[in-house]
């Protein structure tokens, strides 16, 4: 016997930073044709340890028949990013939105509400577009009643994620 095992299967999977793909599951998409007995391994594997950052990688398998003919199959692994910025208040919590209450007669404006939360995106590290995508607040603010203001942030993989601050007003508030 002096062929080597052929090895046949998808070569290429795309993936994001939310879930991890199973090598296991990878491997036995494969088919290896040969006319003896097969043990296919993983040969080398640069996803397994940073599934969860974009870039490219391959997992390579190696197919060694009966008579030590060997064959490689390599497949490529693109991950990309899939995780929405988060909204930390503060404390370091993560949130989606909050509660503020205030009197009537102070002032509180957008700009210092927009200071009571970060937003940090925790793969790419790059906020591209943030946003006001609402406010019913601004102009209202000397006004008993309850008004909010949504954000929206994206990162550079288009994820986005909101963030709404709802402002109650309240006549004789003490400060």
């Amino acid at each position: 016997d002096t062929e080597s095992p052929v090895i046949i299967g998808e070569n290429s999977y795309n993936a994001t930073t939310k879930s991890q793909l199973s090598i296991d599951t990878l491997t036995n998409t494969l088919t290896v044709i040969d006319d003896s007995e097969v043990e296919l391994t993983v040969s080398s594997d640069t996803y397994s340890s940073s599934w969860n950052k974009p870039g490219e990688y391959h997992v390579v398998y190696k197919a060694t028949d009966a008579a030590s003919n060997s064959a490689f199959f390599t497949i490529k692994i693109v991950v990309t990013d899939g995780v929405a910025p988060v909204f930390y208040d503060k404390n370091g919590e993560i949130k989606s939105s909050m509660v503020v209450i205030k009197s009537s007669n102070t002032l509180l404006t957008k700009d210092e509400l927009m200071k009571k939360v970060i937003c940090l995106d925790d793969i790419d590290g790059e906020i591209i577009d943030f946003e006001v995508i609402s406010d019913s607040y601004t102009g209202f603010g000397d006004k008993s009643g309850t008004y909010s203001i949504k954000f929206s942030a994206s990162d550079k993989a288009k994820n986005s994620a909101e963030f709404e601050i709802t402002i109650a007003v309240v006549t004789n508030l003490e400060d």
